[in-house]
């Protein structure tokens, strides 16, 4: 399978306050990002809080994402963890569930040499019976997914692509030579969306999306008909609230967000603190100004 250009947001994961998921939010979530034309979607990844999420609830997202989104477009789940056993189990658990691939970070717990991550990669290819898309997310796990390591696994039948922020290593996957047609670059460096759709990389997979459907549906109408100067407008309101948002807490701010668009519950760790009322009421005074409420 190679997915199709367009954008792929990387669903919140709605929870109560016992940590229990709220599906008809997701399904409005959804929806909102059907309506913004959405690609494809990525469920329980960073953004969706997939390390947090109680093991009771994995499957629960997962099946009201499947069913939500109906076949109309891809669902690909991440599936991180810290070891092949732990991350075998997340997989089996998907047994099932009509999903169309799995998401996968290097391990976040220890610093791993490269050709150990080569070899974790690999055997995660070898018993998963889904495609596997690679996560570079150097910034939480600390280990970079390089050139090298991608180089090594391209032969890999079901190896289907990587999600990366990173657009030099985007750009030598593409230009290298060892690329094979089947693998997809989804990048994921919101500052730099407009300057990587110029360079042929037309597929892009961000959380941020999912507070933002009219700015995103604005953006992505504007980049297909090449209107240069309407697109940086939109990625400039894009990256205002994104950047506010950093200011103030992401992942609270964020939940004020998606609660504004009518997705009630919490989409951050449940240990982080609500904004105060101040950055609360900024907060949604930059979506006002965005018009996306």
């Amino acid at each position: 399978m190679s997915l199709r250009d367009g954008f792929y947001p990387a669903l919140g994961t709605p929870l109560d306050e016992n940590g229990d998921f709220i599906a008809r939010s997701m399904r409005r979530q959804i929806d909102l990002m059907a309506e913004a034309g959405a690609s494809g979607y990525l469920v329980l990844g960073s953004m969706g809080q997939q390390p947090q999420i109680k093991n009771s609830e994995v499957i629960k997202v997962v099946d009201t994402c499947v069913d939500a989104i109906a076949g109309k477009a891809p669902v690909l789940v991440g599936c991180m963890d810290n070891s092949l056993a732990r991350v075998k189990d997340r997989i089996d658990a998907l047994k099932g569930s009509k999903v169309d691939g799995v998401v996968l970070t290097t391990p976040f717990y220890y610093i791993s040499p490269e050709a150990d991550l080569v070899n974790f990669f690999k055997k995660i290819c070898g018993f998963s019976p889904l495609p596997v898309y690679l996560y570079d997310l150097v910034y939480v796990t600390k280990n970079k997914i390089t050139y090298s390591i991608v180089k090594a696994l391209m032969d890999i039948p079901n190896l289907s692509g990587i999600k990366s922020g990173d657009l030099v290593l985007m750009r030598d996957i593409e230009k290298g030579g060892d690329k094979k047609d089947s693998f997809d670059l989804l990048f994921s460096g919101t500052e730099l969306f407009e300057v990587a759709y110029g360079y042929g990389i037309t597929k892009q997979l961000d959380g941020f999306y999912t507070c933002i459907p009219k700015t995103t549906k604005n953006l992505y109408t504007a980049l297909a008909a090449g209107d240069k100067d309407l697109s940086a407008r939109y990625m400039n309101d894009m990256n205002d609230i994104r950047n506010h948002c950093i200011s103030v807490g992401v992942f609270p701010a964020y939940t004020v967000g998606l609660n504004a668009l009518g997705c009630e519950g919490s989409f951050h760790p449940d240990y982080y603190l609500p904004l105060g009322d101040e950055s609360r009421e900024k907060t949604l005074e930059k979506f006002r100004e965005a018009g996306e409420i």
